[in-house]
């Protein structure tokens, strides 16, 4: 899994974290007889750059590959 950090005003990508060993939340849901399957990866954003001098930081969370674990990754 790749996480991006995007500028607002034109859509360069100003920095990008490989996450290897995380996966996205998978849930099931059901429509109409149909079986769906959602994926989501939350990004928490804890800190902005409201704060400075203090790094803004922001929190990922997902499922670890191997284990089926919960992960949370910080990004400073």
């Amino acid at each position: 899994m790749q996480v991006f950090g995007l500028d607002s005003l034109t859509g360069a990508i100003v920095w990008q974290y490989l996450l290897p060993n995380m996966k996205p939340f998978q849930r099931k849901s059901v429509s109409n007889g149909d079986v769906y399957t959602q994926s989501s990866m939350p990004l928490f954003v804890q800190r902005t750059t409201a704060h400075f001098p203090h790094q803004p930081v922001c929190t990922v969370v997902g499922t670890d590959v191997v284990r089926n674990h919960y992960v949370m990754c910080y990004i400073l």
